[in-house]
């Protein structure tokens, strides 16, 4: 028997193609398979056909095609349980936004401008994985 644990796929959902690949080839150096969106419909509509092969979604939380909490909301439908990182270009924490909108719920948020040194850390914080 295989005690391999399966690697953990993340969709990052981001509509700057140069933090999209960044962060892609950030998360796959360490080891997590990763798909990226610019387009936040393909994305969706991605997460709703294969939503249990799916860890952790990182979000842009500007996104202009579709608002992040619609975003959210149809996620959570389909999947409770799946994990979402924001990305963001406001100076806030988790705490913060939490208070600000209780009903939304997030698992970690990282500034954008951040984004190259909190990833890997954030990231394995939310699956619950050694850093």
């Amino acid at each position: 028997m295989n005690n391999t644990p399966s690697p953990q796929k993340i969709m990052v959902v981001e509509e700057e193609q140069n933090i999209a690949l960044s962060a892609k080839h950030t998360l796959e150096a360490n080891h997590f398979t990763t798909e990226i969106f610019t387009d936040s419909f393909l994305a969706l509509a991605k997460f709703k056909k294969d939503s249990k092969n799916y860890n952790l979604i990182i979000l842009d939380m500007k996104m202009r095609r579709m608002s992040v909490f619609n975003f959210m909301k149809e996620i959570k439908a389909k999947k409770s349980d799946i994990k979402i990182l924001l990305i963001t270009t406001f100076k806030v924490n988790s705490s913060e936004f939490s208070k600000m909108l209780p009903a939304v719920k997030i698992d970690g948020l990282v500034e954008k401008q951040h984004l190259a040194d909190k990833i890997i850390p954030t990231v394995n914080k939310i699956l619950g994985l050694s850093s």
